[in-house]
């Protein structure tokens, strides 16, 4: 998720309405280009008065507040566990419990990254990309990328909503005992979904440098995967 989002990588389809083709999707026209390293930027375009969005400031700046943000899901979650112990309770389970979620999540990145592609227009070009690499926990992601700029408002919900609705709110549903099957099966769901907000940091890390650091009426665009804010005037 490292394009702070809506980067994502996927060669799969997903049923009728979601199907994934050489061309493009029929419902969000969103096209699978392959694999990112051949990624080109041949018709981006970058309005002249466009600034990237950096924050240079040591302590206020998107990534501590995403590591605030974070570490305080992760102690909840462990929290969670160790207060509401399985008889013979073992740290093998804790860390069996961690890989299986990790297994799940592959598939649910590609939804987070369409969940992100569906607030751009419509009618807005929409590439899907996929990316392999050895250095990261996952070693395979998926990257939504699209050049069409976006206010500011609707870029920061977009950010957000896939965070929300895949990891946020099951999460808060799994605090309250609400997703509760047995206890193996509950810790399970924890962990995936705990490791899925985690995975959202460049989202939370990019929402907070937004805020910080355009105006309200700016647009913001992605290009070449980078991002930045222009005045609409």
């Amino acid at each position: 998720d490292k394009l702070n989002g809506l980067r994502v990588n996927s060669g799969a389809c997903l049923s009728n309405t979601f199907f994934i083709t050489r061309r493009e999707t029929s419902m969000w026209h969103i096209s699978f280009m392959g694999n990112k390293k051949n990624q080109e930027f041949k018709n981006d375009v970058l309005p002249k008065n466009s600034k990237k969005i950096t924050n240079n400031s040591f302590w206020i700046n998107g990534k501590f507040f995403s590591f605030i943000l974070i570490a305080t899901i992760i102690s909840f979650t462990f929290y969670n566990f160790f207060t509401h112990p399985i008889k013979n309770h073992s740290i093998i389970e804790l860390i069996l419990c961690i890989i299986i979620g990790i297994i799940f999540l592959i598939p649910i990145f590609l939804v987070h990254e369409i969940l992100h592609a569906i607030w751009f227009p419509k009618k807005a070009k929409k590439e899907l990309w996929y990316e392999i690499n050895r250095n990261s926990l996952f070693l395979f992601s998926f990257q939504i990328y699209s050049n069409c700029p976006l206010k500011r408002n609707r870029f920061l919900l977009m950010l957000l909503f896939p965070n929300i609705i895949l990891a946020l709110i099951p999460l808060f549903l799994w605090y309250c005992g609400i997703v509760f099957f047995s206890p193996f099966i509950s810790r399970i769901i924890g962990s995936l979904l705990t490791i899925l907000f985690t995975c959202g940091a460049s989202d939370y890390s990019l929402f907070f440098d937004t805020i910080l650091c355009t105006k309200k009426e700016d647009n913001i665009i992605i290009f070449k995967n980078e991002f930045y804010s222009s005045n609409a005037t």
